[in-house]
């Protein structure tokens, strides 16, 4: 079986850290890997067909992630890769709710149902997302001790077949092609920030980036009936086209120019603009954004959104590009008493007062309005392919990338 397994060893990381590994130390490319196989009776065999490079999986190349990611990291080494992905049911257990050639899309967020455990605290809130299967943690059963080692989320999608649970595939619909079903995964991701963090319709809206996850974010607030006024900030002109597509009311393009990027913002918003001592300039006082959904979150993308997000309004922080920072300036969120908060993975949601399922809800729609999701795969590798594939998504001034996938078919 063809597949990229990410291989960790203390030894690999010392030498990155040290900035002396190989780009893809980390990366076992085979082409004889062991085909998976079903060991329990809620599990299925998937063959793959399209999957996405996540830019989390960038950062797991690079080994820049939060030492705090350690504690979801699979018992296996070397383990599976790839979390975006759609697939064919190639094989299940007797009486299985899916039958061989069913097409299917993977929610790579385990929990207690995944295993058939008993419900965790957090499961029993619906929130898939911290449930304690992630970190290893069952309900003490013998079922459980049938699983052991486990820990962490699904994975397998740079590889040909991978083994799911039953409760973590969808079934897809005819009518979405795999090009856009291979978007579920991160427009749930989108769907689970927008419904904890529900912009009202006269709120005005900032999406920072315009990676897959940032134009998920701008559908998402669309496909929650929200009329809310969106400015997406964009770095090319081709993740421009896109937003608009997916319903931004207007694009803002970053600049090196930090200074007059955030007078370009308060300028737009008719802001108070204050400069601080040895400071870029900042907006002040309760004209500006309402609500800043920071899709990349690094150091420098929290720093600006500090910078241009109104008093007394809120960050959500959707990306993962930073763990420890050493330049932001915490103590602005103190005086502009800006609310911020993380958003993780997904997870059981409500909506309109019903509860909903993310992968649900978002078939529903991408089943209603697969023309919205065109123009977002931009580009499509052979697995043996990767190192190229990498590099159209690190450089996309040049390759005019959104989402790079890996295509099996």
């Amino acid at each position: 079986m063809r597949g990229i397994y990410f291989d960790l060893k203390m030894w690999k990381i010392i030498l990155s850290k040290m900035k002396l590994a190989p780009k893809f130390l980390t990366f076992k490319y085979k082409e004889d890997w062991p085909k998976p196989k079903i060991t329990h009776d809620n599990q299925v065999l998937v063959k793959t067909l399209n999957s996405g490079i996540c830019g989390s999986d960038i950062h797991q190349v690079k080994l820049d992630m939060s030492y705090y990611a350690s504690i979801l990291s699979s018992p296996l080494n070397p383990a599976p890769i790839g979390h975006e992905v759609v697939g064919i049911v190639e094989k299940t257990k007797k009486n299985s709710f899916f039958s061989v050639g069913d097409r299917v899309i993977l929610n790579p967020t385990v929990h207690c149902k995944s295993y058939g455990f008993s419900l965790c605290p957090s499961c029993q809130r619906g929130d898939w997302q911290h449930c304690y299967t992630l970190v290893g943690r069952g309900d003490k059963s013998d079922r459980e001790e049938s699983f052991k080692p486990y820990r962490g989320q699904i994975y397998g999608g740079y590889a040909e077949y991978f083994i799911a649970f039953e409760k973590n595939l969808y079934k897809v619909p005819d009518n979405i092609p795999n090009h856009i079903a291979v978007l579920m995964e991160p427009f749930t991701v989108a769907l689970h920030a927008v419904l904890r963090n529900l912009p009202s319709d006269s709120d005005s809206i900032i999406v920072m980036g315009a990676g897959t996850i940032g134009l998920m974010t701008i559908a998402a607030i669309r496909a929650l009936h929200k009329k809310s006024k969106i400015s997406s900030i964009v770095r090319y002109p081709h993740q421009a086209e896109v937003a608009k597509q997916l319903g931004a009311d207007e694009v803002l393009f970053s600049t090196p120019d930090k200074s007059k990027f955030y007078r370009d913002v308060a300028e737009k918003y008719d802001a108070l603009v204050v400069n601080p001592l040895m400071r870029k300039p900042y907006i002040y006082g309760t004209k500006g954004p309402d609500i800043i959904y920071d899709t990349v979150a690094t150091e420098s993308s929290v720093e600006d959104a500090f910078h241009i997000i109104r008093s007394g309004g809120k960050i959500v922080l959707i990306g993962m590009g930073f763990s420890i920072t050493k330049k932001v300036d915490w103590a602005v969120q103190v005086y502009k008493e800006v609310e911020i908060t993380g958003s993780f993975l997904q997870s059981i949601g409500e909506f309109e007062g019903k509860v909903i399922d993310p992968y649900e809800f978002g078939i529903k729609y991408m089943s209603e309005h697969t023309e919205l999701f065109e123009n977002i795969v931009t580009h499509r590798f052979p697995l043996h392919a990767y190192k190229d594939a990498y590099s159209a998504l690190e450089n996309k001034s040049k390759s005019h990338a959104i989402k790079v996938i890996f295509d099996y078919t």
